[in-house]
Order: C-alpha cells, then sequence, then structure tokens
C-alpha cells in the first residue's frame, strides 16, 4: 500500500488533510459531495479509521486523493491573501502546501508504480 512507504511524518501529513477536509472550513456540505466523490460523514469514516485502512477499499483511496487534491485546490484559490491562506492551511491541515504537494505526489507514485 502507497501509504507503508511514506514516513511517519508524511503520513501524519496525510491524516492532517483527512481532518482538514472533515472538520476544517474549506468545503461546505452543499459542494462536499460533489468535490470529493464522497460525503463528510464518508470522510469522517475514513478519517475514524485511519489506523486500520485498507487502501485496496476504492472509498479509501479515493478519499486520500481528493483530501489532498482539494485541500491544494482550494490554496491556489486564496490568491486575493496568499498569506492568510497559507495560515488556514497550517491551521487545520497542520502543514503547507508545498508539503502537501510533496507527499501526494510520492503517495500517488507509490500507486501509480505498483507499490500500493
Amino acid at each position: 500500500m502507497a501509504l507503508e512507504h511514506l514516513d511517519e511524518a508524511e503520513q501524519a501529513i496525510v491524516l492532517g488533510c483527512l481532518r482538514a477536509v472533515v472538520n476544517g472550513p474549506f468545503f461546505p456540505d452543499w459542494e462536499f459531495r460533489t468535490a470529493f466523490g464522497l460525503k463528510r460523514s464518508e470522510m469522517a469514516d475514513i478519517l475514524a479509521r485511519w489506523q486500520v485502512l485498507s487502501e485496496s477499499n476504492e472509498m479509501v483511496s479515493a478519499g486520500i486523493n481528493n483530501a489532498m487534491n482539494n485541500l491544494l485546490i482550494w490554496w491556489g484559490w486564496q490568491d486575493d491573501n496568499p498569506e492568510q491562506g497559507a495560515q488556514v492551511l497550517k491551521q487545520w491541515a497542520g502543514t503547507t502546501a508545498d508539503d502537501i504537494e510533496r507527499v501526494f505526489d510520492k503517495w500517488r507514485a507509490g500507486r501509480i508504480g505498483g507499490l500500493a
């Protein structure tokens, strides 16, 4: 599984992204399912099962993928005040967009490269 190929700090970034999309101010309920392909409650279930996740479950891999991807897209929309956008992202996800992008790329490479 691709998560297994991330170190502890990188896994913490993935977990932070899941927490941010479930609990943070980034995505209102009315657009959540459209943006994620999952209901907020389904994403919350993925978050709650973090210690025993199976990435072979399509919903889990979609949730992880969409959490990181959508946060990166959201952060990019904060062009009017990038400093404030970066602070909000760090507050909720615990990290920066650069770190999310780096981990997202590594996680996807692991899945595409047959490591998952």
